[in-house]
């Protein structure tokens, strides 16, 4: 599954070069604030705020649509616990495809707002450990990978003409529903290429 998401990440970024231009390059990060590892709702180590770091790309197809493929790393969660002869632990991490489409709804010198939808694939994977005193360690190890549909709202604010600042909320709507919030940073290439050119570079 992990190199089947790495091959769909790769032609999402190099596909549209073929019939858009890529205009910027950035960073976030956020949180997924209702997500449920293989949809237990009910489980005592629900990832309720789950912390993530991810990277983007904005491709101009044709204004106002934007094409924004982004890669998304969750931060691992720990959930243990210690008792008198017996503790046991939980780690869940995963990563995330999304593959989004914006529309620009206004065009101002210093802020464009959005609206997007788009498809997410999430892939996560949960190890748990349990030890008594005196015997060996257990450990099993489970995963799960979710197809999801992107609807949200964003914005980019130009802070200078070398990058924006962005936010971003969101709803993933798949088996279980999620809500995410992200605000990160935009290089806008197209003027860092063409101050090189300007310098003769």
């Amino acid at each position: 599954m992990k190199k089947i998401l790495t091959t769909l990440f790769l032609a999402v970024i190099l596909l549209p070069a073929s019939y858009a231009q890529f205009t910027k390059i950035g960073a976030a990060t956020g949180y997924n604030y209702d997500y449920h590892f293989n949809n237990e709702q009910f489980s005592d180590h629900l990832l309720t705020k789950y912390p993530f770091i991810s990277i983007n790309a904005i491709y101009e197809v044709n204004l106002p649509i934007h094409l924004v493929p982004r890669f998304t790393f969750y931060i691992p969660n720990v959930f243990k616990e210690d008792l008198v002869d017996f503790n046991y632990k939980y780690v869940t991490t995963g990563f995330a495809l999304d593959v989004d489409a914006h529309y620009v709804f206004n065009s101002l010198d210093e802020m464009e707002l959005y609206g997007l939808a788009g498809l997410n694939i999430l892939y996560s994977h949960r190890k748990y450990e349990e030890n008594y005193i005196g015997s060996e360690s257990f450990v099993d190890k489970t995963s799960d990978t979710g197809l999801g549909l992107n609807i949200g709202v964003g914005g980019y604010w130009k802070v200078k003409d070398e990058f924006d600042l962005f936010f971003e909320v969101k709803g993933i709507i798949a088996s279980q529903i999620q809500l995410v919030g992200s605000v990160g940073i935009l290089l806008n290439m197209e003027y860092l290429w063409s101050k090189e050119k300007d310098s003769g570079y």
